[in-house]
């Protein structure tokens, strides 16, 4: 994967691995951007760097369009998001 110079932002995770926390940093700009594709390599980079990486597993939500709907809770009528795949 070409690197790119994302800048500084960083989101603290619990990982004992750097290099999840930089991919994890990368692939959250990239979400940030609404480069889906980029962030989503990003993540699984995050994941072959430590696989107990949990927010790597959760932000891999980044592979469906409508990934904040995931965060929405079901509502009462027992109605799902129209996307919600955690792969």
């Amino acid at each position: 994967m070409t690197y790119y110079d994302l800048g500084p932002y960083s989101r603290k995770i619990t990982t004992r691995s750097d290099d999840a926390q930089l991919w994890f940093d990368r692939g959250l700009v990239w979400l940030y951007a609404y480069n889906h594709e980029a962030a989503i390599a990003c993540f699984r980079k995050a994941l072959d760097a430590d696989a107990d990486c949990v927010l790597g597993h959760g932000f891999e939500t980044a592979r469906c369009a409508g990934y904040a709907a995931i965060l929405t809770p079901v509502a009462a009528s027992g109605s799902r998001p129209f996307c919600s795949a955690l792969i």
